[in-house]
């Protein structure tokens, strides 16, 4: 049988049972959510395509949480609660959806099939109880992360970018003792040497927390890309 947007209203012949979920399966959103806890910081990243389009609605990537309240719970409810939220806004709530999210406990939790014991929960299980209920065709379902890459990398530059903010608040005292060498090379005082070429730095910090996961940009290396970008005093 062809693909059409709205059903028959007579049931094809045969048995199969799910054949207005088949029939209705292009026109739906699936939204992809995931939760990221790294040192005392909690991101999220969502995703929002159009399946019967093969388009990306929406892709998004913030801070939940830091500190005490930075917890994987914290962070994946965030990550749903925000997917689903811009769902809402945008005027899609009674359109068939899919939401899928990497934390099993979320999902368990929002369809009633695990009990929440922790208080610091219950405010997010009500805020994910009350957006599940504004969807008339919502579909709540767990995945593992194999195949949720693409939200887990707007949570991972979420959490680069908020440990890149902290070092940038401490950008100017670098500047001070910050002297260009050669071209790409700067030598901050006679400690450390940042290569912009390669985007490396001799210190602690750099070697500590740049990674291919998370490419975080120490403090002397983000003051060299500023003053190399900054024009020249005489110009």
């Amino acid at each position: 049988m062809p693909y059409t947007r709205f059903p028959p209203s007579i049931p094809p012949r045969g048995g199969r049972r799910n054949w207005v979920e088949e029939l209705t399966l292009p026109t739906r959103l699936e939204l992809y959510a995931h939760g990221l806890v790294e040192r005392k910081i909690a991101t999220y990243g969502f995703v929002v395509w159009d399946v019967g389009e093969n388009r990306l609605l929406q892709e998004h990537g913030a801070i939940a949480a830091k500190g005490p309240e930075a917890t994987p719970l914290a962070a994946g409810y965030t990550a749903l609660i925000e997917g689903l939220g811009w769902l809402v806004r945008h005027g899609h709530r009674r359109r068939r959806i899919v939401a899928y999210s990497d934390n099993v406990l979320v999902c368990d939790q929002l369809s009633g099939g695990r009990p929440v014991h922790d208080g610091a929960q219950w405010q997010l299980v009500r805020e994910g109880h009350r957006i599940v209920r504004l969807f008339s065709q919502l579909s709540l379902k767990s995945i593992s992360e194999q195949v949720n890459d693409h939200a887990i990398g707007l949570a991972a530059g979420a959490y680069v970018a908020a440990q890149e903010e902290q070092r940038l608040q401490r950008v100017p005292a670098v500047l001070r003792e910050l002297r260009r060498a050669r071209p790409d090379i700067y030598l901050v005082g006679d400690r450390y040497q940042v290569d912009l070429a390669a985007g490396t730095c001799t210190c602690p910090d750099f070697r500590t927390m740049h990674s291919e996961q998370y490419p975080i940009r120490c403090k002397h290396l983000l003051a060299a890309l500023q003053q190399r970008s900054s024009p020249a005093p005489d110009s």
